[in-house]
């Protein structure tokens, strides 16, 4: 109601947040009004097919051109936040993360990259064990046993693996 007075938001009375009148990040409201959902949809479907375009059309299938692919999608991917949803261009680089790193996320980035070679490790130590998991021919050899050939003119065997 009109007159009643304003709830507290657990501050201090009569204090607010500075982004108090701003939507939540990922609120399904835009600046453009209506709903997000129809423009997100169509605005990924175009940069999706400017990625596979653009792509193809330098014959970068495992990413030799992936720098300049890369500044085609970021670039339109910045134009799709301006033209359907109305951000204005800083904002809309800073919601797609275009903007000056922050601690957090620099040692999240350090702590992946740092896992990595554990699981190489990993993978690495479990390999005898997963050898098993494999299936085989019938009748298939283990490397360095030895197995008596289909040839009929022969009744020798042969050595298998190195």
């Amino acid at each position: 109601m009109p007159n009643d007075p304003p709830r507290s938001t657990g501050g201090d009375a009569g204090s607010s947040p500075p982004d108090a009148g701003r939507p939540l990040p990922g609120a399904h409201e835009s600046r453009a009004g209506g709903t997000a959902w129809p423009r997100l949809l169509l605005g990924l479907a175009l940069v999706d097919v400017l990625f596979h375009g653009a792509a193809t059309a330098l014959g970068s299938d495992r990413g030799q051109a992936g720098l300049l692919v890369c500044a085609l999608v970021v670039a339109a991917t910045l134009c799709v936040e301006r033209l359907l949803f109305g951000e204005p261009p800083g904002r809309a680089a800073r919601a797609l993360g275009v903007d000056r790193p922050r601690a957090r996320g620099l040692l999240a980035a350090a702590g992946a990259d740092a896992s990595l070679p554990l699981v190489w490790m990993a993978a690495s130590a479990l390999l005898p064990f997963l050898v098993f998991l494999v299936p085989r021919r019938a009748g298939a050899a283990t490397p360095g046993t030895t197995v008596a050939t289909d040839a009929p003119a022969r009744a020798t065997t042969t050595p298998i693996g190195p």
